[in-house]
């Protein structure tokens, strides 16, 4: 992403790391997890395939199941993983929800994503579908949003500031 405005801030040359798994016909469904989920939804090794971050929701048989739906996993941005993020020394303006979904729809467009089936998310990645879905509801089909808020409780954005000074750590 060349340039992408945020609520805090403009972000340039940003990349975002995505993985995808299933056939490119079947319906596109984005999962999206908590704050230290990544991309990696399946983990593909010489040993086959096996569970990600979401054992038991992701996988043959199960209710997101490659064999039936596209799965597109995401590297936050400003996260651990393979999106950009700020240097050890590089400040960034602080990312909101709304942040990450403008980088989604930007993902969304370079794999010729007009419409998702559904965008699922839990705990941030759930906050991240909402405010995909607020800023643009024709993305996505539905949304399935588990044990996430449609706005973050002050004590929670404390948390997250802590949190965010560690990793810069």
């Amino acid at each position: 992403i060349a340039r992408l405005e945020c609520e805090h801030g403009t972000l340039r040359d940003v990349q975002v790391a995505w993985s995808t798994f299933g056939s490119d016909d079947a319906p596109p469904v984005l999962v999206l997890g908590g704050i230290s989920a990544s991309r990696r939804l399946l983990i593909e090794g010489r040993d086959g395939v096996r569970d990600g971050w979401w054992p038991g929701v992701i996988g043959a048989g199960h209710a997101l199941d490659p064999e039936r739906v596209r799965l597109i996993g995401v590297d936050y941005l400003g996260a651990a993983g393979d999106s950009s993020r700020p240097s050890a020394d590089g400040e960034w303006p602080p990312l909101t929800t709304t942040d990450q979904a403008r980088a989604l729809v930007a993902v969304l467009d370079d794999l010729g994503i007009a419409e998702l089936c559904a965008a699922v998310g839990a705990s941030y990645g759930g906050m991240v579908a909402l405010a995909l879905g607020a800023l643009q509801p024709q993305r996505a089909q539905r949304l399935v949003v588990l044990c996430a808020a449609h706005r973050t409780h002050p004590i929670a954005t404390a948390w997250r500031s802590v949190q965010r000074r560690i990793i810069r750590l």
